[in-house]
């Protein structure tokens, strides 16, 4: 039977083609189908949409030395404040995330009012020590005794000092809390508008190994 050359030469580079792997290179002959399938499909202009808008809105913690942890969005302090005055502004559209914020405020307060009052017993305690107070010391032949007074000011002095340091420290746990909850609503608000937002959370003490 004849076949025509140009049948047989297309016949030919058919074959030819099919053969060739999908990884051969992009600039060899009959390549550019098999490579196609296997590059990866670029993202719908939605999705860019959705992903810029959850950079620009998303929170985020920084530490610093002297100013401790701070929470940023899109690159700018949000200027929370220690006891969170701002948080009802920062994490609003996040119910879950206002209740840990409430809790974190919370925190924040007792542990500064348990420092305020440990501090204030030691100072009076000091105080009545350097002025030989009879309420403190009693005197005696060779050295002045301690009274229970000055054990019943510095020794709870001492212990709300440091229960009052980790009620703040624990404080940071509510606030991880809070920036993970709003972050969570404002991806799903930003994938489904009409999805609800995550469920509150009973206020309480947990601990991460984050902090």
């Amino acid at each position: 039977m004849h076949v025509p050359k140009a049948g047989l030469v297309a016949s030919t580079f058919l074959a030819i083609a099919l053969a060739l792997p999908s990884e051969t290179r992009a600039d060899e002959p009959f390549a550019f189908a098999a490579t196609r399938a296997v590059l990866p499909p670029l993202p719908a202009p939605s999705d860019v949409v959705v992903l810029d808008a959850y950079r620009r809105e998303s929170l985020y913690l920084r530490f610093s030395f002297w100013r401790g942890y701070r929470v940023y969005r899109d690159g700018h302090d949000a200027d929370l404040g220690f006891f969170g005055r701002r948080g009802d502004e920062v994490f609003a559209g996040s119910p879950a995330a206002l209740d840990s914020i409430t809790g974190f405020r919370s925190k924040r307060i007792s542990g500064l009012l348990m420092n305020i009052v440990g501090v204030g017993l030691i100072v009076a305690d000091i105080v009545l020590l350097t002025t030989e107070s009879e309420l403190v010391t009693e005197p005696r032949p060779g050295r002045d005794e301690r009274k229970p007074l000055f054990w019943y000011l510095l020794v709870p002095g001492e212990v709300m000092i440091v229960a009052g340091g980790f009620t703040i420290a624990s404080a940071s746990v509510d606030l991880s809390d809070a920036i993970d909850s709003y972050n969570l609503d404002l991806a799903n608000r930003l994938r489904r508008p009409s999805l609800a937002s995550s469920p509150r959370r009973p206020l309480g003490l947990r601990w991460r190994r984050r902090f």
